[in-house]
């Protein structure tokens, strides 16, 4: 989806989209729009993205681990 789409879809400015997008690409550490697409789609799909392998612990609904040390 372009910037443009993406902007008209949410009733936000393209500036707007722009800005977040840039804001994310550098929390990620990501320098392209490709990069993060790909990371997006890693992530939602569960497979590794930024040395990070996402499993059940990483879900919202997940049970918490059980704690065993001090």
């Amino acid at each position: 989806m372009s910037t443009r789409e993406t902007a008209h879809s949410l009733n936000l400015s393209i500036k707007t989209v722009e800005s977040h997008r840039q804001r994310i690409k550098r929390k990620l550490n990501l320098s392209t729009g490709t990069q993060l697409v790909q990371y997006a789609v890693n992530w939602f799909t569960g497979r590794e993205a930024g040395g990070h392998q996402f499993g059940a612990k990483d879900e919202p609904n997940a049970e918490p681990e059980a704690h065993t040390g001090p």
